[in-house]
């Protein structure tokens, strides 16, 4: 690493420091005060929804769909790669994934949604390749072109890579070995992080392990292979932010068979450009509960089962959000806590004793606005 590289590793490390210390001294006081912090909040739920729909309307989307399952299956894998404008990275991307030394047939399925810089044109070089089927399109954003890739599937397993990262090297054999002899849903690796020109590896589990996907899994649909039953009747939600928010909602539940392994199987480049980056005050950032409102509905329309697993996912859904609209204006805050104050009531009637978060999940209850601000601003 060169001493940019290294100063750079530095200042990032101890600004993370700073953020724990910050974080210590707020858990702190939040204990020290809690007695004390309590105001509930009264707000119409017409009036909260009006309020979010005038800076940020709801796109009205769907995760229902319907995808052609082409048994008996081609392949062992599909592997799906959604591109747009990403012609700095896609060439590591597309080499990562071809490169794979495996036993186990795949299939690549890259749509091109409409790039306007020159990601189509280095695609078309892997078009002669039979393992790759490039499909172009329109723009119409990541959702859409996943769900593109999702019509027809050929294998008996999915993988989903980003445009912008990379497969490590034995990942496909990796995965697929796992998944065949545990009969899994779902399996998940390990991961590294790719800052400029440092690569870095990323705590993971020490030893395979069976997991509740609700609890042990992230929400991203990276590092992963899936069943492809699971998404036979489901699809990304098109026009929001925070698409990947339908695996832990609706794709996790179905899962049976789930699998962590310790191994390594993917890179992710760390941009200043992704969503992830973007800042807080960005009014699409209100997708984060339109999609988690839309999720919860559907999940129900479709006879899921809403256990004390689910109602706790759903609560560490609710502090994502919290922290992803902390830059927002007061009264968005305010509304988006009555509006999930409001699902907790509709759809987890059941009173949980003792529950993960159970300090907010008695201020969403209770209504109390303040204890929930000062519960996600901790936590």
């Amino acid at each position: 690493m060169d001493i940019r590289g290294r100063i750079i590793t530095v200042l990032r490390w101890g600004k993370k420091q700073l953020c724990v210390v910050k974080k210590h001294f707020l858990r702190i006081a939040y204990f020290v005060l809690r007695p004390f912090q309590h105001k509930k909040l009264v707000m119409q739920i017409e009036q909260a929804e009006r309020t979010l729909t005038d800076v940020r309307p709801n796109v009205r989307g769907t995760s229902m769909g319907k995808n052609q399952l082409c048994r008996p299956f081609q392949y062992d894998l599909q592997i799906i790669i959604a591109a747009y404008n990403v012609e700095e990275y896609v060439e590591a991307c597309m080499e990562s994934v071809l490169n794979q030394k495996t036993k186990y047939t795949y299939k690549v399925i890259v749509v091109e949604d409409g790039s306007t810089d020159g990601t189509a044109n280095i695609l078309k070089k892997y078009e002669q390749d039979d393992r790759v089927c490039v499909i172009y399109q329109q723009n119409a954003g990541l959702s859409a072109a996943r769900n593109t890739a999702l019509k027809k599937i050929e294998a008996s397993y999915v993988m989903f890579v980003d445009s912008d990262d990379m497969v490590a090297e034995g990942a496909v054999e990796t995965l697929m070995e796992t998944a065949f002899r545990m009969q899994a849903d779902i399996v998940e690796g390990g991961y590294y992080t790719l800052y400029e020109n440092s690569l870095r590896k990323e705590l993971g589990v020490g030893q395979m392990q069976k997991v509740c996907p609700l609890k042990a899994l992230d929400g991203m649909p990276a590092r992963k292979v899936f069943r492809s039953e699971l998404f036979e009747d489901i699809i990304f939600p098109r026009g929001y932010w925070f698409e990947d928010t339908v695996n832990m909602m609706r794709v996790f539940p179905k899962a049976k068979s789930v699998y962590k392994i310790p191994e390594r199987v993917y890179i992710y480049r760390m941009r200043r450009d992704s969503i992830t980056h973007m800042t807080k005050k960005n009014a699409k950032s209100l997708d984060t509960y339109w999609i988690s409102e839309l999720l919860l509905q559907e999940y129900a329309k479709c006879g899921g089962k809403r256990e004390k697993e689910y109602c706790e996912m759903f609560l560490r859904q609710i502090l994502i959000n919290a922290h992803r609209l902390g830059d927002q204006a007061e009264s968005i805050q305010k509304s988006v806590f009555a509006l999930s104050a409001a699902l907790v009531d509709t759809y987890f009637a059941e009173d949980y004793q003792e529950i993960e978060n159970s300090s907010l999940y008695i201020a969403l209850k209770t209504k109390d606005y303040l204890a929930y601000r000062w519960y996600w601003r901790t936590h």
